[in-house]
């Protein structure tokens, strides 16, 4: 029976200096419970007790779908840090960071605010591992998660939203094709949905990917700038960005 790979998961439970206040503080130094119960009934389900105390991703499924899968893997033995913010647990995995053959920095963890990560970015750079970091969508947050990035050198980075989406809308678009052909109907609707954000989901990804690699990223050494070249023109060929969504625009408005 093949070894299974040791991984270290690391999580969180919100983001932000006063979940790292609140969480040290009452987990890690005062070993607390510390959820909604040990509050007074009549405040226990207020959203300021809820969001101080009590799980804070909870209306986003995915954050725990991947660590519920993660650890689900027959191929791998994971062991998980729950919760960066209670820093004397965070530090108690130092030296696992360095020496897991796979370390995996969750969404919940990369996602809001780096701030933490990026303080305590030298632990990862004496990993002897491999180090894959899902940094989520948030757009206005990309310097920062850039900066983890290099700050690290991460092995992998991982972003699945753009790629799943625009995948599933040209499965929807072939689909579509195939009732139009059907029912004697078009399907231009779908085909410009999924071709508009399919380009530029393309675009975006190389070019983040660019971005990473700096000015190598041009270099005809690095397979990266054919990426780049290529993400481009799916977006100008067949009908530019602009076309299509004037064309979406007239389709779902009904005007000229």
């Amino acid at each position: 029976m093949k070894e299974r790979l040791k991984t270290l998961v690391i999580d969180s439970n919100g983001a932000g200096w006063k979940y790292v206040l609140v969480d040290t503080m009452l987990r890690g130094v005062l070993h607390l419970r510390a959820d909604e119960s040990i509050l007074p009934a009549p405040i226990r389900h207020h959203l300021l007790a809820r969001r101080l105390l009590g799980e804070r991703y909870e209306h986003l499924s995915y954050v725990f779908d991947w660590r519920e899968a993660l650890c689900a893997a027959p191929e791998l033995d994971v062991e998980v840090c729950t919760n960066i913010n209670n820093f004397v647990e965070y530090r108690r995995w130092r030296e696992a960071i360095a020496s897991y053959p796979l370390i995996i920095v969750l969404h919940s963890a990369a996602g809001d605010s780096l701030s933490l990560l990026l303080r305590t970015s030298h632990w990862f750079q004496r990993r002897r591992g491999k180090l894959v970091v899902f940094i989520g969508n948030e757009y206005d947050l990309m310097v920062e998660k850039f900066d983890f990035l290099r700050a690290t050198g991460a092995d992998f980075a991982c972003s699945q939203l753009p790629i799943e989406a625009a995948r599933w809308l040209t499965y929807r678009a072939a689909w579509s094709k195939r009732e139009a052909a059907k029912s004697g109907r078009r399907n231009t609707l779908e085909a410009s949905v999924a071709k508009l954000y399919a380009s530029e989901s393309a675009m975006f990804i190389t070019h983040q990917a660019l971005q990473i690699h700096g000015g190598m990223g041009y270099s005809k050494e690095m397979p990266l700038e054919r990426y780049f070249r290529d993400a481009k023109i799916t977006e100008i060929y067949e009908g530019t960005s602009e076309i299509q969504r004037m064309v979406i625009a007239r389709l779902e408005t009904g005007l000229r």
